[in-house]
């Protein structure tokens, strides 16, 4: 049996009417545990344009056989959103919590918990694949944030402690392109 299996049984275990359950915990992507990100925005930019640079000098990766996913995330915060305000001051030391989802309206079965952190130039991501117990829809906001802390790896209990208010749900379009001859990903996000 895995950690993470044994964790998620455990967590079942503690909290047997918990709205998750931890299937997979920081698993085989090395590419999210530490990476250096650099991220562009291009106001009013032509996204057809740059859909052709990318295709140009890269190859396509395809997620769940559609080119364009849709991504979904509620983010925690704390009430003098903290997190926030430490992204958009730019800050090198920070973390982030949300739940997030894809190509779908409402959560469906499967949803990652994803504690993503930067150290100055580098970043990193702790990401949970979580199954559903029962609809989202159906869940407040509190019963959705004790569940995600019941089945939390302890090592990320004080971030999610410590950002424990949905502050805002997001939805945007990505388009996924990874170099042909390097070690380098890269993504398309608008609308």
């Amino acid at each position: 049996m895995s950690l993470t299996t044994a964790l998620a049984n455990d967590s079942l275990a503690a909290f047997p009417n918990s709205a998750f359950r931890l299937v997979e915990g920081d698993g085989p992507r090395a590419d999210l545990a530490r990476r250096q990100e650099v991220k562009f925005v291009a106001p009013h930019a032509d996204v057809v344009t740059l859909r052709k640079l990318l295709e140009g000098n890269g190859r396509r990766l395809v997620h769940n056989n559609d080119n364009v996913s849709t991504v979904r995330s509620i983010y925690f915060d704390d009430v003098q959103l903290s997190a926030c305000h430490a992204n958009i001051g730019g800050h090198g030391i920070r973390h982030k919590a949300r739940l997030r989802w894809y190509d779908s309206l409402a959560p469906q079965q499967q949803v990652f918990l994803e504690i993503k952190w930067r150290n100055n130039r580098i970043t990193g991501k702790h990401r949970y694949e979580l199954e559903v117990q029962q609809p989202l829809m159906e869940l407040s906001y509190r019963e959705i944030i004790d569940g995600l802390i019941n089945v939390s790896p302890t090592e990320h209990l004080a971030e999610l402690l410590g950002s424990s208010d949905p502050i805002v749900i997001v939805e945007y379009k990505r388009e996924h392109f990874e170099a042909r001859f390097a070690p380098l990903r890269g993504t398309l996000d608008y609308d």
